[in-house]
């Protein structure tokens, strides 16, 4: 009889979700991958055979087993856990130990790099840390149904240690490795101050961290002295949220070739010492190319492109040059997206397809397509594994990443000849403002995705949310046959519309959209309404506002314009129509067309 090793390693949101910055979101996850492949390169070792998810080409794994990589991987491809084919008698505890093993070696170097002894670090504190942090589960059975492993988790062994004194900045239920029983700021600089990366973009002078946090912030710059990672490079930066906000205007300015106005800023800010802090960034690579100006221009911090973020006086000589650019090119936009996508109900899809190893096969194929997907929309791929998305974009870019996302996932199974509604994905995209707590907006976007897209929405759909300074504004949601229309996302086209359309001809405004708010909340949602009586309603309202005037057949071009917008306001709940109105699509619209910039 054949068995099974089933593996996980956790926790997910302990590790990846508590992040700062982009940084440590990037890093939680690269960092869960490549211990997971140290679990998956010991069992295969010791004669399994993984059979969930696909790992033959994963080049994290080839770079553990030596093998030749033209492009060593700067991403998480693998999921947190695994399936293995294991012969009689197979240990589990084989993983559970290449992981500890592997962690801790990593943890070792970056105490060694950063000579963290002679600055003073309880090296009895950060052993502690390190070695009581993960949980690990793993079990046996003569079944490759992935529910015996949550059977075993409910068995809880993982008890995080009781930790005293004052607490991480970014994990904190961890102590920070300062050991001040409680807040003492003139102590806690003092002692954070001897540390290498003290003031740096890697450690902020208002940052205290634990060894877990730590790690995650440093462990790029001891990286390639890992045995066996010579070769292996990887970004000690990676871009702020303040930064992929303000790419399409920096973009902009880039193209326009306004070299005045782009030295003007740089050199005002070089002269405050502000670092380059996104020169490894190459998402603006190609526009860039031709001047080395452009490079440095849009290599500067992220946040000093937004006046709000200049308050401190050592600002003031930065603001007229970025006065200059703002007269010239407007502001840009405050929001970034995250999106996050998963893969609908793998079980029946794997029933569907025959056996395990069919699934492994078209979810490595679409993990491989991922990262041009983003690349192209302009993103930053946190990380891409099996069915599982996870990335940063431009306001601007998310809705078109996560659809061309869905395509790409949808044709692999298509082309397989797999069976029409067996195979689906779904989709989460946050809309943030940059000044909203990272770790907040990761956690809310699991909820959105579980919750609205999936549970509520009743899988393949997509929802989205925006999150402004003052909480949640909008949430909309919309099975995906419902939300695209010639390969196009709705909602994304008729943001196009809102102001003045490509005919010249005015199209939706402001007033009207609240208006739609206006009139669908009177009629408590329509339900007990016509559909057609609203429309009409609301067509009537477009007419009457005044917008239309000069144009011929006034009744029509209103009618083109509502009829689509009201249908991305439907109520959908377990994929059934409730014949009911929200106006958070129209809401949505005018967020999406005004870039979130107030006006």
């Amino acid at each position: 009889m054949s068995q099974y090793l089933h593996f996980t390693l956790g926790p997910v949101q302990g590790f990846v979700a508590q992040a700062r910055r982009t940084r440590d979101f990037w890093a939680g996850s690269f960092l869960l991958s490549w211990l997971t492949a140290h679990a998956i390169k010991a069992v295969q070792d010791a004669g399994a055979t993984v059979v969930m998810p696909s790992v033959d080409e994963d080049d994290m794994l080839k770079m553990l087993n030596s093998a030749d990589v033209e492009d060593p991987p700067k991403i998480g491809s693998l999921p947190n856990n695994f399936i293995a084919k294991a012969p009689d008698g197979f240990d589990g505890n084989i993983a559970t130990k290449a992981v500890q093993k592997a962690w801790k070696s990593l943890a070792n170097k970056v105490w060694e790099e950063d000579a963290l002894d002679d600055a003073g670090v309880c090296k009895a504190l950060w052993d502690s840390q390190i070695k009581n942090f993960w949980d690990i589960a793993w079990v046996i059975s003569d079944s490759d149904d992935g529910a015996v492993l949550a059977q075993r988790k409910n068995w809880r062994n993982y008890m995080p240690p009781e930790t005293v004194g004052d607490k991480c900045t970014m994990m904190g239920e961890w102590q920070e490795l300062s050991g001040a029983e409680k807040p003492n700021p003139t102590q806690q600089r003092k002692f954070w101050s001897k540390l290498k990366p003290y003031g740096s973009l890697d450690l902020g002078e208002n940052e205290r961290l634990c060894s877990i946090a730590y790690v995650k912030r440093r462990f790029a710059h001891a990286w390639e002295h890992l045995d066996g990672h010579a070769n292996w490079k990887l970004p000690t930066s990676v871009p702020s949220v303040s930064y992929m906000a303000a790419v399409p205007w920096l973009k902009q300015v880039i193209d326009a070739n306004e070299d005045d106005l782009m030295i003007s800023f740089h050199d005002a800010a070089k002269a405050l010492n502000e670092d380059y802090g996104e020169w490894s960034t190459d998402i603006l690579k190609d526009a860039c190319q031709s001047s080395n100006l452009k490079q440095r221009f849009s290599s500067l911090d992220g946040r000093l492109f937004f006046e709000a973020e200049l308050e401190q006086d050592k600002y003031k000589p930065l603001k007229p040059s970025l006065k200059a650019l703002k007269q010239k090119f407007n502001v840009p936009s405050p929001f970034y997206a995250v999106l996050m996508m998963d893969g609908d109900s793998l079980g029946e899809t794997k029933v569907a397809m025959g056996d395990a190893t069919g699934l492994s096969q078209a979810l490595a194929e679409f993990t491989k397509k991922v990262p041009e997907i983003v690349e192209n929309h302009n993103g930053f791929l946190i990380y891409a594994g099996g069915d599982d998305v996870l990335a940063i974009l431009p306001l601007e870019d998310a809705l078109g990443c996560a659809l061309a996302c869905r395509k790409a996932y949808m044709q692999i199974f298509a082309d397989k000849k797999v069976e029409q509604g067996k195979y689906s994905i779904s989709a989460a995209i946050e809309y943030a403002h940059m000044k909203l707590p990272l770790t907040m907006i990761l956690k809310d976007a699991h909820k959105l995705l579980d919750d609205v897209a999936k549970d509520a929405t009743g899988r393949d759909a997509i929802a989205c949310r925006i999150w402004k300074p003052g909480g949640i504004q909008q949430t909309w949601t919309m099975p995906w046959d419902k939300a695209v229309k010639d390969d196009e996302i709705i909602l994304a086209g008729l943001a196009k519309k809102l102001g003045v359309n490509e005919d010249g001809n005015p199209g939706y405004a402001s007033k009207l959209l609240y208006h739609i708010r206006e009139t669908l909340d009177m009629l408590q949602g329509g339900g007990d309404i016509d559909s057609h009586a609203i429309e009409d309603m609301l067509v009537a309202d477009y007419v009457g506002s005044g917008l239309l005037d000069g144009q011929d057949n006034k009744l029509q071009a209103a009618r083109d314009l509502i009829q689509p917008l009201l249908k991305q306001c439907r109520i959908f709940e377990n994929k059934e129509d409730t014949k009911k109105f929200r106006a958070d699509g129209a809401l949505l619209l005018r967020f999406l067309a005004q870039k979130g910039v107030e006006q």
